[in-house]
């Protein structure tokens, strides 16, 4: 009893009715996914908080609701399952060669955790070339670039900032929609291949199709031949229903070479894959991975490539 003489409102029963919720509501925005813009609310619940949610309703629950309690837990389980199984790649772990490209996309959150941490923890994957997202400020940018690549070469965008030790050509800024993009070409010696940088809101209000529906007809409308690759913070996950005409076209980085940990938000515990690879014809996979690490509430995405193909100018 308060010193009102009332009974306090149970916190418990609300945990347990949260716990019981989120399995049913998961479920559902498996099924159907991202079809349309009202399931944007359950499909962008996170497998790993549905199976705990749901452990947690089967061991809050009473005897006397016996059919909820196992259902909820079957739910559970086909949520740990979509992570450990569906979501996960057990490729095994490519070694990079001398005539390889290692290539970083990186979330950095505007570089608030500080360049110094950045730039130690960029330099330990010993990177050719960096697409960092929500990038830092110029000078922050310079200091970025001459740490890493010395005589390197540098462009930035819409948010978006691309380092390299290579020539770096821009072509084009793409007319998203909602989100942003542009395109350069990266000039490796007598090879070359196209970049695209993309990055989309944060917004469960906002249909995804629009925009990566723009982005596979521009890839399919290319007038060129060079490899391309496609990176960046998409803000969904790999599986939604909107990139199956970029599926057409491209294949998805970590899909075709990947391993480890499949999702890169939120750091310390990320439960989305958000940020994503795809690559074209032209561009042979050797590995990619998620790296835990300090410095962005995102993983930073690691991909090692070859140019298979080589471009006459």
């Amino acid at each position: 009893m308060n010193a009102s003489g009332l009974k306090p409102y149970p916190i418990r029963r609300v945990i347990l009715f949260a716990a019981c919720v989120i399995p049913f509501l998961w479920l559902p925005g498996q099924i159907l996914k991202d079809r349309f813009l009202p399931l944007n609310f359950l499909y962008y619940i996170p497998p790993l908080l549905c199976f705990f949610s749901g452990c947690v309703a089967f061991f809050t629950m009473g005897r006397a609701w016996k059919w909820l309690r196992w259902t909820v837990l079957l739910i559970a389980i086909l949520a740990l399952a979509k992570s450990l199984v569906l979501d996960f790649e057990y490729h095994s772990r490519g070694e990079p060669t001398t005539d390889s490209i290692r290539f970083v996309q990186w979330n950095v959150s505007a570089g608030r955790f500080g360049t110094d941490l950045l730039v130690d923890r960029l330099r330990s994957n010993r990177p050719d070339l960096i697409l960092l997202s929500e990038a830092p400020p110029d000078m922050e940018l310079l200091k970025i670039s001459r740490a890493l690549f010395r005589n390197g070469y540098w462009f930035r965008s819409d948010g978006m900032a691309l380092l390299s030790r290579f020539p770096i050509e821009v072509l084009e800024r793409l007319d998203l929609p909602d989100g942003r993009g542009w395109a350069a070409t990266v000039k490796t010696g007598a090879r070359s291949f196209d970049l695209v940088a993309i990055d989309l809101r944060a917004n469960l209000f906002v249909s995804r199709q629009p925009d990566l529906e723009f982005l596979s007809d521009w890839v399919v409308n290319r007038e060129t031949d060079r490899p391309l690759i496609v990176a960046g913070d998409f803000n969904t996950p790999r599986d939604s229903v909107h990139f199956r005409g970029l599926r057409k076209s491209l294949l998805h980085a970590y899909e075709t070479c990947g391993h480890g940990w499949p999702y890169s938000w939120p750091f310390p515990v990320p439960l989305i894959q958000t940020d994503h690879m795809w690559c074209s014809e032209g561009i042979e996979p050797i590995d990619h991975r998620y790296d835990f690490t300090l410095g962005s509430d995102h993983l930073p995405q690691v991909f090692d490539f070859k140019i298979s193909s080589i471009e006459t100018f």
